[in-house]
């Protein structure tokens, strides 16, 4: 496809497929040998951290796969549900190795909604961790079309589904990493579960260190993650805006300083951000005497893996969350073309907002699971080109996402995304943290949209002043009132495995109640 400068694309720079490894195995087989004293931390729920190194978790997947290949010399799809974080990926490793589909699900998924043909592989085939490996097995070439890992996407808008992630998808997505680059006086923190997209780094570690702190952990004792940054000395960070709300108010109620010195970057993405949450976070990081962390957007999906980041020579990256929203989520990746189109699939003129679609030979997803063929379909235009399902615009070669297509308010014929509603009901007093959400709803008689609106409340207002402002500031800017208007706890917020907010939960739970 040529686009002319008046039209909405932009395109990330070619994939250097000479700095890649040339298999999956050969890049794990590389990180083992490399970094044999890097180490994978586990908080749970409950409990102490529990560590396992590198090289001990290599001789489980050594022998595993030795196991593996024994059992199910088909190489049918092995689901990894081992109760223990080393033996999952342990048998992760040994998949990828010998060249078996990983199907990444939560413990307690369903086995009837696996994709066909899925083992189930119990913890106890992996066997004694302090055995030695003998006679290692090698890592087995595939073709690149084969599938490498079957991940659940978030579930946002809908049900979960499995995605279909190629070898060569799954190596260009996970093995671009130098292993050169990796700081061992440092780790990585991911509040993601495993069986997420963004949890894949536990699988494919991008540090010598990574440290896994269960969501629900976080959510049951927010101060948790702070004393992790302080104790284990982490480097890299991700937080969604309402996350980031949530440690705000950590902050906000703390009266020891914490030493943070070690925090030099925080992605930023996962859901819709507020550059005022991160604005307010970065003041009060300052305020703990500590450099803040180099605060970087991004956006992404299950299907694609990374899209777009804001590079770090941008000089946007030290402004961007001063800016009015909605912000730059940065420029495309290596290896992707974006543009923005209407909805008969044509590029529309530069600057005008339109459905995100995205292309890259290297890094889209195959297709979903199973009997799910007219979706994948649905998913694609007759040029390949992948429909997102987000709403935005290009502006000076970056992208700005301005909404979720299946997240709008269709009122009386007029569009409007949740998040501009949003965006003008943040600073009103009595809303805690800016944590306000915006979502459809519609009655049994109703022949459009209604509006619905949730907050969390700052105890320092009544819940009815706070109420009727609401009320008030949308007669005012939008001629609108909200039919449901309820303030909820952040606990009781429905989310996502990666933290993002789901409306159209959030839209049944309220409108139910």
């Amino acid at each position: 496809m040529h686009a002319g400068a008046s039209l909405s694309y932009c395109s990330g720079q070619p994939v250097e497929a000479d700095h890649l490894p040339d298999s999956i195995g050969h890049h794990l087989d590389h990180l083992a040998q490399r970094w044999p004293d890097g180490e994978l931390v586990w908080i749970p729920l409950d409990g102490e951290p529990r560590r396992y190194r590198f090289a001990d978790i290599w001789n489980l997947a050594l022998h595993a796969q030795r196991v593996l290949e024994c059992q199910w010399p088909e190489r049918s799809p092995i689901r990894i549900a081992a109760p223990a974080l080393n033996a999952r990926v342990a048998q992760a490793w040994a998949c990828y190795r010998a060249g078996y589909p990983v199907v990444l699900a939560p413990l307690d998924h369903p086995a009837t909604e696996l994709p066909p043909g899925t083992q189930t592989w119990s913890d106890l085939a992996i066997g004694d961790a302090s055995r030695p490996p003998s006679d290692c097995p090698a890592c087995s070439p595939f073709a690149a079309d084969r599938i490498a890992t079957y991940v659940l996407t978030s579930g946002t808008t809908g049900s979960s589904r499995f995605v279909c992630i190629s070898q060569r998808a799954a190596r260009y997505r996970s093995c671009h990493l130098n292993i050169a680059e990796f700081r061992p006086d440092t780790a990585n923190l991911t509040l993601f579960a495993p069986h997420t997209v963004t949890g894949l780094t536990v699988f494919f570690p991008r540090a010598a260190r990574i440290i896994c702190l269960d969501p629900q952990s976080f959510l049951a004792s927010p101060g948790r993650l702070l004393e992790i940054i302080e104790r284990e000395r982490v480097r890299y960070l991700a937080l969604s805006s309402s996350y980031a709300a949530i440690v705000n108010q950590v902050l906000a109620h703390s009266r020891r300083r914490w030493e943070l010195s070690s925090f030099a970057y925080l992605g930023v993405g996962v859901e819709a951000i507020v550059p005022e949450v991160f604005r307010e976070l970065h003041e009060r990081l300052t305020a703990q005497g500590s450099e803040p962390p180099l605060m970087i957007p991004g956006y992404g999906m299950t299907e694609t893996g990374l899209l777009c980041s804001m590079n770090a020579q941008l000089e946007d990256i030290h402004r961007w969350f001063l800016e009015p929203p909605p912000v730059s989520v940065g420029v495309p990746m290596r290896g992707w073309q974006i543009r923005v189109t209407d909805q008969q699939d044509q590029v529309v003129p530069l600057g005008q907002e339109g459905h995100l679609q995205v292309f890259s030979s290297e890094h889209l997803f195959s297709s979903y699971v199973g009997g799910e063929l007219d979706d994948t379909a649905a998913a694609h235009c007759a040029d390949g080109w992948f429909r997102t399902g987000d709403l935005g615009t290009i502006r000076d070669g970056q992208v700005i996402i301005t909404g979720r297509a299946k997240e709008l308010l269709i009122i009386n014929g007029a569009n409007l995304a949740p998040q501009r509603i949003e965006q003008s009901l943040r600073t009103l007093p009595g809303i805690l943290d800016r944590q306000i959400y915006a979502f459809p709803t519609r009655g049994p008689n109703s022949l459009t949209d209604e509006l619905g609106i949730a907050f969390v409340p700052d105890p320092a207002y009544p819940p009815d002043s706070t109420r009727a402002t609401i009320q008030g500031a949308l007669a005012r800017e939008f001629r609108l009132q909200a039919r449901h208007l309820h303030p909820v706890t952040a606990a009781e917020l429905p989310r996502t495995q990666t933290g993002k907010i789901r409306r159209l939960a959030l839209a049944s739970q309220l409108t139910a109640a």
